[in-house]
């Protein structure tokens, strides 16, 4: 075989490989991300709204209020936590679309507050269809295993450390 069409053939399977790199294959094009917009109610008399991701990869992309409740404020704090605030509504007649980043299963915890306590909360599971839950925990985020982790093993460095010193004398 001539020098040029080894070379010619060489070029063309690498090309070939960087294409196959490159595309995105059909399969994993329809599994990517597809934004919706879920539409929730007040069940209470909020005067706030809280609403938290908790579990999953799904983010909040937006909020927005069609029936717009005269003077509430609907921020995205952070891509996993929603705050709305204004005049108390009366239960039922709030109205918010919510937009989530991917159809994924999620877990989200929902608060309804008036005048700073609680009037209802609960948790959504999301997993292609809703279910709720009433069993919202008000309590405090424990510490996170990673700084426990982090703590046990500065500890364990000490104590060789120590063990170490010890030895040398």
């Amino acid at each position: 075989m001539p020098k040029h069409t080894k070379k010619i053939m060489a070029g063309a399977a690498l090309l070939l490989a960087v294409a196959l790199c490159l595309t995105t294959p059909a399969w994993e094009r329809e599994a990517q991300a597809a934004p919706w917009t879920q539409v929730f109610r007040n069940d209470y008399d909020p005067d706030e709204i809280h609403l938290w991701l908790t579990g999953g990869d799904v983010t909040f992309l937006d909020w927005k209020q069609p029936n717009n409740p005269q003077g509430w404020n609907t921020e995205v704090q952070t891509s996993t936590y929603l705050r709305g605030a204004g005049p108390e509504i009366a239960a039922g007649k709030g109205r918010w679309q919510v937009r989530f980043s991917d159809k994924a299963p999620f877990e989200m915890q929902w608060a309804e507050m008036l005048d700073g306590a609680v009037q209802g909360a609960g948790t959504l599971i999301y997993d292609g269809a809703w279910t709720a839950t009433e069993d919202f925990d008000m309590s405090p985020v424990s510490i996170p295993g990673s700084l426990l982790l982090l703590g046990s093993g500065l500890l364990g460095l000490v104590g060789v450390a120590h063990a170490r010193g010890d030895r040398a004398q």
